[in-house]
């Protein structure tokens, strides 16, 4: 008598010969920009799904100069772009009118103004009246103006504890610069402190990373929106640590990837930071001058963090990003001073639990659906299968962590593919040999009992 068992005991072995297979090649494409590229789509699943004001979305405000604005400017006053550095002092005044704990400009002063060098002797005294202002300097384009710190500028009041060690990892060679555009003397001496606004996007041109320090001429130099934090906490000077594990600033941690760095947790679409017009904020101050009724009521703005940029589509600032195709690149900064006061950054997950998750879950469904005995059954566990690295994805990153879905989604796809080529070559032609040998002698039922 033919042993039916033996002949279907190494299905068990073949799902498993299957599983580490297609995880082998899924975590071998997974070390390829190909399968990374790829990853931008489960990405933006889950930051648009899962987006939402975090505990100190409301402390920042952001005022823009955007499409109303200008027209406004135009049509009111016969401004055209670029505007008159005066037509910024009555931005500042009524910041610090509000009580505002500083106010970062993502503009950059870099020539002398057009209009007369009164023009920015003024801004320099509003800016110079309070010391809340963080200017701002371009770092890294090869056709910046200079490769060294000014000398008429002193260096910024920043220390900041294993930098030196930190940034000599080769991991972090690109965030040393070497050259920078500065903006006029009439702002950079006035400023409380000068923050880099350069940050590029990932392989695929979308913004979902940014890089809180980098170096240039020897000094570190934060980025816009951890000027802001510095500013609005304390009195220079300001004292820092880094290590591998992360930037330290005071109490608060930002978590960095080895390339020094961090992964923005979004809050939503463009305006979920309250998004000031600066036409507004300008007639505001304006009428409280006169005796009127501001646009804006000050005390909206009382002890918050103000991000000054622009929207409006003819001046090209506009990024994308997991959440907008067309997102204000000051917003990006906004979002970067929320996670650090939150505290909610994201993480990257260990490659250790990814890699053994991902051959764990190949391996259950090579074994899985090389033994499944039916149609139903095959496309039930692969339903399942298929549904857990998403779901995994989805739950870790509320926990804070960005879980690769690709590669496990990529093996377990490939596992259940050829799961079932196994399945029929072998157990399915099995299966069909025995019941053609003893199907005149046995009953149909019988002969599938024998098959379990």
């Amino acid at each position: 008598m033919v042993d039916v068992k033996s002949l279907l005991k190494y299905s068990w072995f073949n799902g498993l010969l299957v599983g580490l297979a297609c995880s082998a090649f899924g975590l071998a494409l997974w070390m390829t920009p190909w399968l990374q590229d790829w990853e931008a789509v489960p990405w933006q699943w889950r930051v648009r799904a899962l987006a939402k004001p975090g505990p100190a979305t409301d402390q920042i405000k952001v005022i823009l100069i955007d499409q109303a604005s200008l027209d406004w400017a135009a049509s009111e006053n016969g401004l055209s772009w670029p505007w008159p550095r005066e037509a910024y002092v009555p931005i500042l005044d009524f910041c610090r009118r509000a009580g505002v704990k500083a106010v970062a400009f993502d503009m950059i002063y870099s020539e002398p103004s057009a209009f007369m060098a009164s023009d920015d002797v003024v801004f320099g005294e509003s800016i110079g009246a309070r010391r809340d202002f963080i200017a701002s300097f371009f770092i890294g384009d090869q056709a910046a103006q200079t490769s060294t710190w000014p000398a008429d500028l002193p260096a910024a009041p920043l220390t900041v504890d294993g930098f030196d060690a930190w940034i000599a990892h080769p991991a972090r060679a690109a965030l040393i610069e070497p050259r920078a555009t500065f903006p006029i003397p009439a702002v950079a001496q006035n400023a409380a402190l000068l923050a880099n606004v350069k940050e590029g996007p990932d392989r695929d041109a979308m913004h979902r990373r940014v890089s809180p320090l980098r170096a240039f001429a020897g000094q570190p130099v934060p980025l816009l929106a951890l000027g802001a934090c510095l500013v609005g906490q304390g009195e220079p000077p300001y004292t820092l640590s880094i290590n591998e594990t992360g930037l330290r600033v005071g109490s608060l941690h930002v978590p960095l990837d080895e390339s020094g760095r961090a992964i923005l947790r979004y809050r939503g679409p463009s305006g979920t930071h309250e998004s000031l017009s600066a036409a507004a904020v300008i007639q505001s101050e304006l009428r409280i001058i006169e005796g009127g009724t501001p646009v804006i009521p000050p005390e909206d703005l009382k002890d918050c963090y103000v991000f000054f940029g622009v929207s409006a589509p003819g001046l090209k600032d506009l990024k994308p990003t997991p959440v907008s195709a067309d997102y204000p690149g000051v917003e990006i900064h906004a979002t970067f001073l929320d996670n650090l006061l939150s505290q909610d950054f994201l993480r990257d997950a260990p490659r250790t639990p990814v890699a053994v998750t991902t051959v764990l879950l190949s391996v259950l469904a090579g074994i899985l659906i090389v033994r499944s005995r039916s149609v139903q059954g095959s496309v039930l566990w692969a339903a399942v299968l298929l549904a857990i690295p998403v779901a995994t994805g989805f739950a870790l990153y509320v926990l804070g962590w960005w879980w690769p879905v690709m590669v496990q989604s990529v093996s377990v796809g490939l596992a259940i593919g050829v799961g079932e080529i196994v399945n029929y070559a072998t157990e399915g032609r099995q299966k069909r040999f025995i019941k053609s040998a003893f199907k005149q002698y046995l009953s149909g039922e019988v002969i599938e009992q024998i098959l379990v």
